[in-house]
């Protein structure tokens, strides 16, 4: 539903290990040292992304015998591969050796609801509503470690990350066939699908800003590769009806995979800073900073599907379908960032 890109907005404050800035606009790192301290790093980020999400599918499809005609309602009433805000969090100590921690929290949680109240395409009144969710998070904890190569700060880390995605898709229908002779006949229908992985594992990261042509400016980029390790999850579930006032029947057909996997997280941004220094603060800097950043998380364990029949003989039926498979997004989006160091 409604894709659009638009810019996002970071906030990252920061300490660093004390250095020499040569002139206004050196990043720092790269400077003469002054050992013997401890900084701090904290960071806040407010990342926009665009999630896609895949192998998670509901429908119902409603067939009028008589007429050979076919409806359907399905997942696509609501629509969570929206572009939504996330929270990034990281706070940090580095000395002035290069070597730090860090820890990072990042969280992306949003939903959709939709509903269609009928369709005559068959003649009778076709309702239903549909709701689709999608949340991911992160956690990391890792040493780091701030060095130079070619003119380039760096910062290494490596760690541990525990990681989870949650995504699905439920859509619940009734409709009403009109059998004449003031009879009617009702089908009502429900389907859900859900995949989640849940894990911990390692992870490692690696970040670069350089000066361009223009001493102000700088080129940055960071890329992130994690393995986490846990519990698969796909599970789905499916309910088809019929009533009238002769009689009603229904069927009710589900299925989970609950088993142990693994999963791939890759991560990437790349953009421009502008970097000034700041003679108030011993050693600081002031930076703006605009960039592109991805997002892929990939795990092939788990998968369920479900199918539920009913209907009337000759008049009409109704088939209600769930599918999920492996837990597998890519989000993408872009930022704009603020931020000091000193």
């Amino acid at each position: 539903m409604r894709s659009r890109w638009i810019l996002n907005l970071i906030v990252v404050v920061g300490l660093s290990p004390v250095t020499v800035l040569a002139s206004t606009c050196d990043t720092a790192c790269c400077g003469p040292a002054k050992c013997g301290s401890w900084g701090a790093r904290i960071g806040v980020e407010a990342t926009f992304l665009k999630p896609d999400f895949k192998d998670s599918d509901v429908s119902y499809l409603i067939d009028d015998l008589g007429l050979g005609a076919l409806d359907e309602v399905n997942g696509g009433l609501a629509d969570a591969e929206y572009l939504g805000v996330a929270p990034r969090l990281s706070m940090g100590l580095v000395h002035c050796s290069g070597w730090g921690m860090r820890g990072r929290f990042w969280q992306l949680d949003q939903s959709d609801h939709g509903a269609q109240l009928f369709d005559p395409v068959l003649g009778e009144n076709l309702g239903g509503s549909a709701v689709s969710s999608f949340e991911a998070y992160t956690i990391d904890l890792e040493a780091t470690r701030d060095f130079c190569v070619r003119g380039w700060d760096m910062i290494g880390s490596f760690g541990a990350r525990h990681a989870a995605i949650e995504y699905g898709q439920s859509a619940t229908v009734n409709s009403i066939f009109d059998l004449g002779g003031g009879t009617f006949l009702t089908l009502p229908g429900n389907t859900s699908s859900l995949n989640r992985f849940d894990g911990t594992g390692l992870t490692l990261g690696l970040s670069g800003t350089r000066q361009v042509r223009y001493r102000c400016l700088n080129v940055f980029w960071n890329v992130r590769g994690s393995v986490v390790w846990g519990d698969a999850r796909a599970a789905v579930q499916t309910y088809a009806g019929t009533g009238t006032p002769a009689g009603s029947a229904f069927s009710i057909n589900g299925a989970i995979d609950d088993t142990d996997g693994d999963m791939f997280i890759g991560e990437a941004q790349v953009g421009f800073e502008l970097s000034h220094r700041l003679n108030c603060l011993p050693y600081g800097r002031a930076f703006v900073r605009c960039a592109a950043e991805y997002q892929g998380w990939n795990s092939d364990d788990g998968f369920a599907a479900a199918t539920s029949f009913a209907g009337v003989a000759g008049i009409t039926r109704t088939q209600v379908i769930a599918r999920a498979a492996g837990a597998e997004a890519n989000l993408i989006g872009f930022t704009i960032g603020t931020g000091i160091e000193f």
